[in-house]
């Protein structure tokens, strides 16, 4: 099976628990793996994943979804990319949070990564 990933795709959102969190907003930052047979492509896109529309999928859920939990997030996105790209077979999302570093802590962020797999059946 091959394998696209789309690698730091940055975007800023609406989600946390905490209310200032969903008031305010934060940095998140995406990492997808596309897993498909991609090999058919023959140089034309039309025979494979445009990583462009996955793009701009993943720019506009993020906008127009709010979620409380990243782990939420990453299997919402998952299960879309799944659904409005039939020729991916599975996808890897993984989600960064950048949070505003907690009671003078140094922290780099928090992530999630989940798989959705197409079902046959």
């Amino acid at each position: 099976m091959d394998r696209l990933s789309i690698e730091g795709l940055t975007l800023y959102a609406r989600h946390g628990v905490a209310p200032e969190e969903r008031e305010r907003g934060g940095i998140y930052s995406f990492d997808i793996e596309l897993q498909g047979d991609f090999a058919p492509a023959q140089d034309e896109l039309s025979e494979t994943v445009d990583y462009m529309a996955v793009i701009r999928l993943v720019a506009r859920f993020n906008q127009d979804h709010r979620f409380r939990l990243i782990e939420s997030l990453a299997h919402a996105l998952s299960d879309r990319i799944l659904r409005d790209f039939p020729t991916i077979r599975a996808a890897r999302v993984r989600v960064h949070k950048h949070p505003r570093a907690p009671l003078g802590l140094q922290l780099g962020g928090v992530a999630i990564e989940v798989q959705g797999e197409r079902s046959d059946g």
